[in-house]
C-alpha cells in the first residue's frame, strides 16, 4: 500500500471498489480511513496531496470502480532547532532594560515562513524586544524587562529620542 511520491514523500494508494463507485473523493478518503474526517480529507485535497489515477482532482470528484487514489503523507517534521543555536551577547543589563548584540543570521521575532527558534524566544521570560533587526543584519537591540520599560522605550523610539 505504501509507496514514494516523485518528491520523496511517502504515499498510500487506495483502489476504489464497486461499493465506492460514485462517492465524492472527500467521502471516499474518510470512509477508507485515509483521513480522519471529510473536513480533513478536504484539506488534503486542497493542498494537492491527493490524486486520482495520477491527476489532482477536486473534493467533489466522483470516484469510479478501479480508480487508483494516491494520498501523499508529508515527511515527518524535523526536530525543532536547539535554542542554544541562537547566539547573542548581553552588552548591558539592569532591572528594566537589556541591550543585546544580535549577530547576522539570527531571526529577531517569529514570522510566517520561519520555523526555527528566534532571539525573542530565547531571551529571559518576560523580556520583550523593543524593535527588530533583519535576519542578515547585526547590531544592538533594546530589550525591555518590564511592561513599563517597553511602553517608555517604544514612545522614545517613536519620538526619535533614541538614536540607533
Amino acid at each position: 500500500m505504501g509507496r514514494r511520491g516523485e518528491d520523496g514523500t511517502a504515499a498510500d494508494e487506495l483502489i476504489a471498489g464497486p461499493d465506492d463507485a460514485g462517492l465524492r473523493l472527500d467521502a471516499f478518503l474518510a470512509a477508507r480511513g485515509a483521513a480522519t474526517s471529510r473536513a480533513a480529507a478536504q484539506r488534503l485535497i486542497e493542498r494537492g496531496e491527493v490524486t486520482v489515477d495520477g491527476v489532482v482532482r477536486p473534493k467533489n470528484h466522483r470516484v469510479r470502480d478501479g480508480a487508483r487514489v494516491g494520498v501523499a503523507r508529508p515527511a515527518a517534521p524535523s526536530p525543532p532547532p536547539d535554542p542554544a543555536d541562537v547566539a547573542y551577547e548581553v552588552v548591558y543589563e539592569d532591572e528594566q532594560l537589556m541591550v543585546v548584540d544580535k549577530p547576522a543570521g539570527v531571526v529577531t521575532h517569529p514570522a510566517p515562513g520561519h520555523h526555527g527558534v528566534t532571539l525573542a524566544e530565547v531571551l529571559p521570560e518576560g523580556s520583550r524586544v523593543v524593535h527588530r533587526l533583519d535576519r542578515d543584519t547585526s547590531g544592538l537591540l533594546l530589550v525591555a524587562r518590564s511592561e513599563e520599560a517597553l511602553v517608555t522605550l517604544q514612545r522614545l523610539m517613536k519620538a526619535r529620542e533614541i538614536t540607533r
